[in-house]
C-alpha cells in the first residue's frame, strides 16, 4: 500500500476558520511510479473540508465533510473460520463456515456533519447532526437468511442450496433444514448502509462559596440505521430495513443499536477534594425476532457510578471509586449470554482505587 496525504488550515476573514485535507492511496504491486496509471491496482482519492464560522461571540457554526475508503486485506483470503451458531430456522446449532472472497470490491463513504456551539465563561453546549452514507460494505452473508429461504423450500431453496451440506453432500438440497450438517457464507459486498444521528454536550460550573459544582451531560441518538436490501442471484436475503432501535438478531451488518444512550455527572469540588457521581443510561429496544412475546422488549439500563479523588500534592492523586453502586443487573435477553454483552455490563458492584503519581515536578 502506498500513501500520499496533504492538509492545509484556512483562514477567511477572522470568523471563518477551515482546514481542507486529501488522501491518495494505491494497493497492489508496486513496480514504480508509471504503475499508479496500470490496471490492476486499487486506489482512491478522498478529500475533506471542515468549516468553523463564528456567527456571534458566544456562537458558532461547524460542519465538515469528506469520502472515506477501505479495502478489503483478510477478507480476500479464501481460509474457512468455523464457529457454531444457533439457526432459528431448524432450532439446533449448526456449524456455520465463513470464508473470505477474493473478488471482494472496496468499501467507500461519504460521510458529513453540522453542528453548533455554545460558549460562556461558565456554560459550554453542542449539538452535532451526522450522516454515514457506506457503500460495498464488506461483510458475511446473514446465516439466519440463507437457512430461511432454505427451509422455504422451492425456488428459494434453490437460490441458496449451493450454500448448504446435506449428509449426502454439499450443494444437493436434498435434506430438511434440521438435517442440514453445516452452512457457508462467504464475505460479500453488500449494498449499503445508511446512518444518521445527533449527539448533544452541554457542562457548566456553578461557584458556591469555596466550592464548585459541575454539572456535565453527553448523549447520542440515533435517527436511522438503514441497511438496504441483499440479494443473492435474484433472490432477497435480506429485506431493507431500519435497525435502529433493535437488537438485530443475527444480522451480521448491524450491532444492537438502542436509540439513546446518555451519561449525566454532577460534581461537587472543594479545595483539594472532588467527588463526582456519574448516571449512566441506554435506553430500552425490541428484540425483532420475538415480536409478541414477553421477550419483544429489552429494558432500559440505568447505573449509578461514584468517584471520590483527593489531591495530597502536587505530585499525587487518590483516588477511590464505586461503580455500579445499586449493583443493577442487566437487562434479560433471550439469547445464549441471557443479556446483550455488546451494549450491557454484566459486571455487578465495583469498588476501585487509584494512585496517580506525577515524577518532576
Amino acid at each position: 500500500m502506498h500513501r500520499f496525504f496533504a492538509e492545509s488550515h484556512l483562514e477567511l476573514g477572522h470568523r471563518i476558520h477551515g482546514q481542507v485535507a486529501a488522501n491518495y492511496e494505491f494497493h497492489g504491486s508496486y513496480e514504480g511510479i508509471a504503475s499508479i496509471f496500470a490496471g490492476g491496482l486499487v486506489r482512491s482519492f478522498d478529500p475533506k473540508v471542515a468549516l468553523r464560522v463564528e456567527l456571534a461571540e458566544p456562537i458558532a457554526l461547524r460542519a465538515s465533510v469528506q469520502t472515506t475508503f477501505r479495502t478489503p486485506v483478510d477478507d480476500l483470503r479464501e481460509d474457512v473460520i468455523t464457529g457454531l451458531e444457533y439457526v432459528s430456522a431448524a432450532g439446533i446449532y449448526k456449524a456455520i463456515d465463513t470464508y473470505g472472497d477474493k473478488d471482494l470490491v472496496p468499501e467507500r463513504a461519504f460521510t458529513y456533519n453540522v453542528g453548533v456551539t455554545f460558549q460562556l465563561p461558565r456554560f459550554r453546549a453542542s449539538v452535532d447532526y451526522w450522516d454515514y452514507d457506506f457503500d460495498n460494505v464488506i461483510d458475511v452473508l446473514p446465516y439466519e437468511g440463507i437457512a430461511s429461504l432454505y427451509a422455504a423450500g422451492g425456488a428459494s431453496r434453490e437460490a441458496v442450496r449451493r450454500f448448504v451440506t446435506c449428509p449426502d453432500g454439499a450443494g444437493t438440497g436434498t435434506c430438511d433444514i434440521q438435517s442440514v450438517e453445516r452452512i457457508e457464507v462467504r464475505l460479500v459486498n453488500w449494498p449499503g448502509i445508511h446512518m444518521s444521528g445527533l449527539d448533544l454536550r452541554a457542562s457548566t460550573r456553578i461557584p458556591r462559596g469555596e466550592a464548585m459544582i459541575s454539572l456535565e451531560l453527553d448523549g447520542t441518538y440515533g435517527t436511522a440505521f438503514t441497511v438496504r436490501a441483499l440479494d443473492v442471484e435474484g433472490t432477497e436475503v435480506l429485506a431493507e430495513h431500519d435497525a435502529t432501535g433493535k437488537l438485530n438478531w443475527a444480522n451480521p451488518i448491524a450491532p444492537p443499536l438502542p436509540q439513546w444512550k446518555s451519561s449525566l455527572a454532577a460534581g461537587y469540588h472543594v479545595g483539594d477534594i472532588s467527588v463526582v457521581n456519574y448516571l449512566n443510561m441506554v435506553s430500552g429496544y425490541t428484540n425483532e425476532a420475538l415480536v409478541g412475546t414477553q421477550f419483544e422488549d429489552i429494558d432500559r439500563f440505568v447505573t449509578w457510578d461514584v468517584s471520590l479523588l483527593r489531591r495530597t500534592s502536587e505530585q499525587l492523586d487518590v483516588g477511590l471509586s464505586v461503580l455500579n453502586v445499586l449493583d443493577t443487573p442487566p437487562p434479560l435477553v433471550r439469547w445464549e449470554q441471557s443479556y446483550d454483552a455488546f451494549t450491557h455490563s454484566a459486571k455487578g458492584r465495583r469498588i476501585k482505587a487509584s494512585v496517580t503519581f506525577r515524577p518532576g515536578i
